[in-house]
């Protein structure tokens, strides 16, 4: 998952898919996932300018959130995590993540 600007949104391309870089992108994880396979998703991300990233462990409930920079940081369910600066406003309580 995924969110972009409404400028990236906004380029018309016929394409379902649209041309630019996401500010949030979001990697849940499957019990196939393995953690040179995410770490290689993660880096090629910020690599390639995205802005935050949220890596969801379902198994561990927990959410590890990356930006470019700096070392990343793991949120359990009893926390809240924020895309901000870059979305502000945008928060959730990591346990709105797992409903089952």
């Amino acid at each position: 998952m995924a969110y972009v600007s409404a400028e990236v949104a906004a380029k018309e391309s016929g394409s379902p898919f649209f041309e630019g870089v996401p500010i949030l992108a979001v990697e849940i994880l499957s019990p196939s996932d393995k953690q040179e396979g995410i770490d290689e998703k993660v880096a090629l991300s910020l690599d390639f300018g995205v802005a935050i990233v949220w890596v969801v462990n379902p198994v561990f409930r927990t959410v590890c959130v990356y930006r470019p920079g700096e070392p990343p940081v793991r949120f359990n369910e009893s926390q809240e995590i924020a895309a901000e600066p870059h979305l502000p406003g945008c928060r959730a309580e990591v346990a709105k993540f797992f409903w089952i």
